[in-house]
């Protein structure tokens, strides 16, 4: 987080940005959450299910992540820790060919001899983490909190994804998942609407992947499905006494890429 951002949200905890009030968490819950290194290694101390990790602080650092995670047997990934939208992801598998590394999309799948090339003389150095790699279902919890009470949340099942962004995604009735997504929410203190995703492993248990304090870019598909998260939260902020209703299980969305040619 900048200097400028704990400025305002100071400001804004002082009364001094006058009738405006911000909606956030606080920038200790924001410094843990938006660094992928240190929400793993937050969540890892408090016994939340969590992929194996290490972080690397080097490119033989990264090599020897990989090979302690269980690679060339296992696969695993390579995150930057302050990345979104994919950015700086790469599937590490040893059976990877030349082919699927050409034509991956986002030149995402990588053999380690190849990732490796890649990182070196990279300057600066980005925070990395190396990770086990989950090969079970992808959810997506959105989740409300006001001044530290819980006021529910909606789980999305993510079918298929691009740049992070759910391109075919359902609202499924998993309360095991809501249920830890509320655990590690309150353990983290985020404040307002905020979303967590999660992976299966080899036996269905789902682990944490990535946080998001904030508005996620799927908040559409909760809305339809009748959990306004957004309008909740504005009129908890208004002190309205408000209840978030519960979303519709099996609403789906599908978003496809068009464009619209308008004649002179």
């Amino acid at each position: 987080m900048s200097t400028a951002d704990q400025q305002i949200i100071a400001a804004a905890g002082q009364g001094a940005l006058g009738d405006y009030t911000l909606i956030c968490s606080n920038p200790q819950s924001l410094a843990v959450a938006n660094d992928k290194i240190n929400l793993l290694q937050f969540c890892a101390s408090r016994r939340f299910p969590v992929p194996s990790f290490e972080p690397a602080a080097d490119v033989v650092g990264v090599q020897n992540a990989a090979h302690w995670l269980g690679y060339p047997k296992r696969t695993v990934v390579i995150k930057i820790a302050s990345g979104t939208g994919a950015e700086g992801l790469k599937i590490v598998r040893a059976d990877c060919t030349q082919s699927e590394m050409f034509l991956s999309r986002l030149n995402r799948d990588v053999t380690l001899e190849r990732a490796l090339t890649q990182l070196t003389g990279v300057t600066p150095w980005p925070r990395i983490v190396v990770t086990e790699y989950l090969p079970g279902e992808e959810f997506s919890v959105d989740v409300l909190r006001y001044r530290g009470q819980w006021h529910g949340g909606v789980v999305r099942r993510r079918d298929a994804s691009l740049f992070g962004l759910a391109t075919d995604a359902v609202v499924v009735d998993r309360p095991d998942i809501l249920g830890l997504a509320r655990q590690i929410s309150e353990s983290l203190d985020l404040e307002v609407i905020s979303n967590l995703q999660f992976r299966c492993d080899d036996h269905g248990q789902p682990k944490l992947m990535d946080v998001n304090p904030r508005v996620p870019g799927t908040i559409g598909l909760s809305i339809s499905a009748g959990a306004n998260l957004p309008a909740t939260a504005l009129a908890l902020t208004l002190g309205r006494s408000v209840t978030l209703a519960p979303a519709r299980i099996g609403t789906r969305i599908l978003r496809y890429f068009s464009g619209t040619v308008l004649a002179q």
